[in-house]
């Protein structure tokens, strides 16, 4: 766990300084090590991940973050699939129609948004998220971005920014959470994605983007290797490169 815990330490530090000279990347950070209230349990070798990254640089949102500090927990992440819509009324159509419902459904509905796998994605990401279960990913921001820590937890995907976590450390809450419905994967090929998100920093627009970025990055066997690294806490994991390839793909 020791050298496990110098090696992320050693991955962090490197990050730490490409982003402080970097012209390109917002000095936003991230951290791999979350908490979030208790929800979450971190990997034994993100331990001392806290100290290293809470002298980060963080870049002020504005008024934004200072709401940060009062959001509310995201409850509405708790549901079960049959207490969002009718399920066995939705069990009676076939899959290209129940896509069309479930995104019709959310495309209105304040804080929240939807996805959709297939069984082939759902196999491949869980399966992958349960060996790497911490990716990060980008929310455009202007000309720049922020950068979110996700974690697989129990089919669901949390997730946060640095600057929540260096304000909060492990009682940070959520500002997203994907709760991934496997209700129909058996009899429809399908596992339904209902997404929760706190109103005022992020938009329906960029959870939505968000969710496929993450996504991708375990279905995605290429991208899954750098995921892998990061895990790994490897030394040639590359932060600008494997977040500029999530803005261009």
């Amino acid at each position: 766990a020791a050298v496990a815990g110098c090696k992320m330490r050693g991955i962090l530090a490197s990050v730490v300084a490409r982003r402080v000279t970097s012209h390109h990347m917002p000095a936003w950070g991230v951290s791999p090590h979350v908490g979030w209230g208790g929800i979450l349990v971190a990997p034994r070798a993100w331990g001392a991940v806290r100290m290293a990254v809470s002298s980060m640089p963080c870049r002020v949102l504005g008024e934004r973050s200072h709401r940060m500090l009062s959001m509310r927990p995201i409850v509405a992440a708790q549901k079960s699939l049959d207490s969002i819509v009718k399920l066995e009324s939705l069990r009676k159509e076939d899959p290209v129609r129940i896509i069309a419902i479930w995104m019709e459904y959310h495309a209105t509905k304040a804080a929240c948004a939807a996805g959709v796998m297939s069984q082939a994605e759902y196999d491949t990401v869980l399966f992958r998220a349960k060996k790497c279960p911490v990716c990060i990913a980008p929310i455009r921001k202007g000309k720049g971005h922020m950068t979110m820590v996700a974690q697989f937890k129990d089919g669901k995907i949390f997730m946060t920014t640095l600057e929540d976590y260096q304000t909060k450390g492990e009682h940070a809450e959520p500002l997203m959470v994907a709760s991934i419905h496997k209700d129909l994967l058996k009899e429809k090929e399908l596992a339904l994605v209902r997404v929760d998100y706190t109103e005022g920093l992020i938009s329906k627009e960029e959870s939505s983007l968000l969710l496929a970025d993450v996504l991708f990055c375990y279905y995605d066997t290429e991208t899954y290797k750098d995921v892998a690294k990061l895990n790994a806490g490897a030394l040639d994991f590359d932060y600008e490169l494997f977040i500029n390839r999530l803005f261009i793909r």
